[in-house]
């Protein structure tokens, strides 16, 4: 009897000792509660051999879309998900040794974007990056231009020309996204120069020339036409030499100008009335201002060039503008 019960225990220990060690394998949890780990850190695949990839799995549904996959991927050293990802905190990139933080899409292949630590900047690092612009055309902007609107866009559904608002230099205007520019030289129609005291509705040679060939004798009677009010952001004025005898008497000054018809069915008839002063310009052989905020109303026909308030007459000069498209709000 005591052998036969020593016999059978032997055989019960050698089942359990079998089975506490097949137990190690695998940890079921069928139900529904929370269970505890006392352990701060846990192994998965602790017996391989870094060739296989290592996964969790979040639910066994029939359709494998409705399961989560937490991936190692052993070939990229790299995590994949197999959905999405919300963070509802903060997400901290990087450890602040001085590394690239690089978001690569497909893989590298469609781009990337991150931060250039040796620039200190965002970049693409290339790759060149589109953003889609979503606009509502109506006629008129859709409120004043001001901080609060500063840098959106409005399409105007008459013209189709984009609008941008711009609150730069005191502007708080809807101006065009692209920028105009016409240009024009001294004429050479009586002596070529623009006589002291004189300016586009007395001397012709104070206007530029801007368009070879345009009519003939005063050619100040041919116009340039705008279809929109504009704003000019900019000028360049140059000159042979020096205009002022006195460059320091604030009385002596050229003056650049644009002059307007006030209509669309005469290209003649100009007048500052219906233009404006862009700059004055006190002895210098040249001038230029890239921040302009002047305002000359549209639908007209308009010439431009200087009123020659020095004691001796100018030639050899030119005169630029740079100009954009303006829409006031109502």
């Amino acid at each position: 009897m005591i052998k036969l019960f020593l016999q059978s225990g032997l055989v019960l220990l050698m089942i359990f000792a079998v089975f506490v060690q097949n137990a190690g394998a695998i940890i079921v949890f069928q139900d529904d509660i929370f269970h505890d780990l006392p352990s701060e850190n846990l192994l998965l695949d602790a017996f391989g051999s870094g060739s296989n990839n290592t996964s969790i799995q979040f639910g066994n549904d029939f359709d494998p879309a409705e399961n989560g996959v937490i991936k190692w991927n052993i070939s990229s050293n790299s995590f994949n998900f197999s959905h999405s990802i919300d963070v509802e905190g903060d997400l901290s990139l990087g450890t602040g040794d001085g590394s690239d933080i690089i978001i690569n899409f497909d893989n590298g292949e469609g781009g990337q974007f991150g931060w250039d630590d040796s620039e200190g900047a965002f970049s693409t690092f290339g790759t060149s990056l589109l953003f889609p612009i979503e606009v509502n055309p109506t006629t008129d902007p859709p409120g004043p231009c001001d901080a609060d609107t500063f840098g959106e866009f409005w399409m105007d559904s008459t013209t189709g020309n984009l609008y941008v608002c711009d609150i730069s230099n005191g502007r708080n205007k809807w101006l065009s996204t692209f920028e105009d520019v016409i240009w024009g030289e001294s004429k050479d129609e009586g002596n070529g120069k623009c006589e002291q005291w004189g300016h586009m509705g007395s001397d012709p040679d104070c206007a530029v020339k801007w368009g070879d060939g345009l009519g003939f004798g005063q050619n100040r009677e041919i116009g340039f036409y705008i279809p929109r009010d504009i704003t000019i952001t900019g000028f360049s004025y140059s000159q042979r030499q020096l205009t002022c005898n006195q460059p320091n008497d604030p009385n002596q000054y050229i003056a650049v100008e644009v002059w307007g018809t006030g209509g669309n069915d005469v290209d003649s008839g100009f007048s500052i009335a219906n233009g404006a002063e862009i700059a004055r310009i006190n002895g210098d052989q040249l001038a230029n201002n890239s921040t302009m905020n002047v305002d000359v109303d549209g639908d007209q026909y308009i010439i431009w060039g200087i009123r020659n308030q020095c004691s001796q007459s100018a030639y050899d000069f030119n005169v630029t503008l740079y100009y954009k498209a303006r829409k006031d709000y109502p």
